[in-house]
């Protein structure tokens, strides 16, 4: 798997976030019953990701058109999927952040469109907790990080937070950017296979250093 290096040492000032960012999560320190978290840190450990300790992404929208008044992210996460304002999902007393960008295109304001829908679709449903046990699952029984049964599974419009967070790269890509030279958004892995990790760890994504 990929072990290219992060480059933590970067500064990433938050007024230079764009639409489409993704911000990775690590938490400083993980409480020993928080099975879910555990999970997805053996799991990428395990396919010697180098980011292994990032538990969280999320994607940046700013004020997603003038929705919001102010910075906003959207996330999958317990109980249901959400925007969010950015400074109140910030916590720097008990987690580290990164920033990672698609390299290969800058959404337009109809690559914006089409993600906001995706998100205004997503808004509200639950989050997909038996699919954390799935990765585990489909390892054990040998599948390929390119193929997907589910096991564990809520149904197709219930992810967790990187799935989500690819998805929509997914969707820009599918719709607008396949027939050009772009490449995937994270290459051959199957969307429901897609970890924190992939996004500072895959060439596809520039990684633009540590969120200050």
């Amino acid at each position: 798997m990929w072990i290219q290096s992060r480059k933590e040492t970067l500064a990433f000032d938050p007024a230079e976030l764009r639409f489409g960012d993704k911000i990775n999560s690590a938490p400083f320190g993980v409480d020993w019953y928080d099975a879910p978290t555990r999970i997805i840190q053996l799991y990428q450990l395990f396919h010697l990701y180098k980011a292994w300790r990032d538990t969280h992404t999320v994607t940046f929208v700013g004020d997603a058109h003038g929705k919001f008044d102010t910075d906003m992210v959207f996330e999958w996460t317990f109980p249901t999927a959400k925007y969010t304002p950015l400074h109140e999902w910030l916590n720097p007393d008990e987690k580290e952040y990164s920033v990672h960008r698609y390299a290969d295109a800058i959404p337009t304001i109809i690559a914006e469109g089409l993600i906001l829908g995706f998100f205004d679709k997503m808004d509200g449903t639950v989050y997909d907790v038996p699919s954390l046990f799935n990765f585990i699952a489909l390892d054990i029984l040998g599948y390929d990080e390119t193929d997907y049964k589910p096991i564990f599974d809520l149904g197709k419009n219930n992810l967790v937070c990187s799935v989500g967070a690819r998805a929509a790269d997914l969707l820009w890509y599918e719709k607008l950017l396949k027939q050009s030279i772009c490449r995937r958004p994270g290459g051959n892995v199957h969307v429901e296979r897609t970890v924190p990790a992939l996004f500072p760890g895959h060439p596809t994504y520039l990684h633009l250093g540590a969120l200050v």
